[in-house]
């Protein structure tokens, strides 16, 4: 039980709070570096605009400085306004799913769950493969107990973004704690590892459980 609890606090240190750059409004696979919460990934954050070089498609100067200024009310937790932002860059240009990805965590992070969901839905239909929009919403399902629904949205995100780590570590505690599959668990946690660097040691203790447990 004690392995479990910590592991519930890990996944809800790593997944709340995921304010996502204007990166994750087209496709994604060629980012290299995704954007949620974890403190190696903040600094990401400040580097939208270079990073709108990825998108398949020109984004206003406009629209780039009211996103950035919407993301600030989002770093300082304004939820409310930063949800009013945020609805106002959508509407400039309805191409772009970063800002419904914002939207949604931010009404998570005020409670309400089910606009939340919405929002990232409304992403996902914007950009189907908006691996941020996924992992979140796939994180609302596993909170609702559907985890099979939530296997499903972690493997597409994944399929979008190899290297998100967040949504591989996601994944991996979802087979381990809630599916208990042993080998999908073992395989996504030493994906999390190799593009961490490999030195946390809370997951190299549960790998080693688990692989006690399946010999």
């Amino acid at each position: 039980m004690y392995r479990t609890s910590i592991k519930f606090l890990v996944v809800l240190g790593v997944m709340v709070l995921a304010i996502t750059t204007l990166s994750s409004c087209a496709n994604l696979p060629s980012l290299k570096k995704p954007t949620s919460a974890t403190k190696s990934e903040t600094k990401n954050e400040k580097s939208s605009e270079k990073l709108l070089a990825q998108p398949k498609f020109r984004v206003s100067k406009k629209t780039i400085t009211a996103y950035n200024e919407a993301l600030k009310h989002m770093r300082a937790k304004n939820y409310d306004t930063a949800i009013l932002e945020m609805q106002k860059v959508a509407k400039m240009d309805q191409r772009i799913s970063g800002p419904w990805v914002n939207i949604g965590v931010a009404y998570k992070e005020l409670g309400d769950t089910k606009r939340a969901q919405l929002a990232f839905e409304k992403a996902i239909i914007i950009n189907p493969n908006n691996p941020y929009a996924l992992n979140q919403l796939a994180i609302l399902k596993r909170e609702e107990g559907k985890f099979d629904e939530a296997e499903k949205l972690y493997m597409k995100a994944l399929a979008a973004y190899p290297d998100y780590k967040n949504a591989h570590l996601n994944l991996a505690i979802l087979c381990d704690v809630y599916l208990r599959k042993i080998g999908c668990a073992l395989n996504h946690y030493q994906e999390y590892l190799d593009l961490s660097g490999g030195q946390d040691k809370q997951v190299i203790a549960w790998m080693s459980q688990l692989k006690k447990q399946g010999s």
